[in-house]
């Protein structure tokens, strides 16, 4: 398995990626800015939470990418949801939005998000949010 390191630390570069993003620009800057950091696993796309719930237990993917506002509901809706399944629930999640209100930012953070990035965004922030992530929920902790 080949690793590619983000932000010093380590990560396998064909991990299952899940976004779920209602508008095409910025899915395909997404897709764009994950290849350019090395990323060559699978993708998936999808744009309603309700698509994301089906395909989310379908592929059990390795990291989340999520907006807020979506067609038919909120991401903060769906990163609930993942965290209250055993199953998921440690799978890590970004937030990519537009809202920025320090409220919400809160809510996400009390929800159990991992990262969360304000659009339009850097590739660095990218790789700097997804690799603390990808770390927080797959390292393993010591408590003495």
């Amino acid at each position: 398995m080949a690793m590619l390191t983000l932000d010093e630390f380590s990560i396998p570069d064909n991990i299952h990626i899940f976004i779920l993003e209602d508008t095409g620009v910025f899915q395909r800057k997404l897709q764009a800015d994950l290849k350019s950091l090395g990323f060559k696993g699978k993708i998936t796309l999808t744009a309603t939470v309700k698509d994301a719930l089906v395909n989310v237990v379908a592929d059990r993917p390795s990291l989340i990418l999520s907006d807020w506002n979506l067609p038919d509901g909120l991401g903060i809706e769906f990163l609930r949801m993942v965290r209250n399944d055993d199953i998921y629930k440690n799978i890590p999640f970004v937030m990519i939005t537009t809202v920025d209100e320090i409220d919400n930012i809160l809510e996400a953070v009390e929800s159990g998000v991992d990262g969360y990035i304000i659009k339009p965004w850097t590739i660095k922030e990218l790789e700097e949010k997804i690799s603390f992530a990808y770390k927080k929920r797959n390292t393993i902790s010591l408590h003495f």
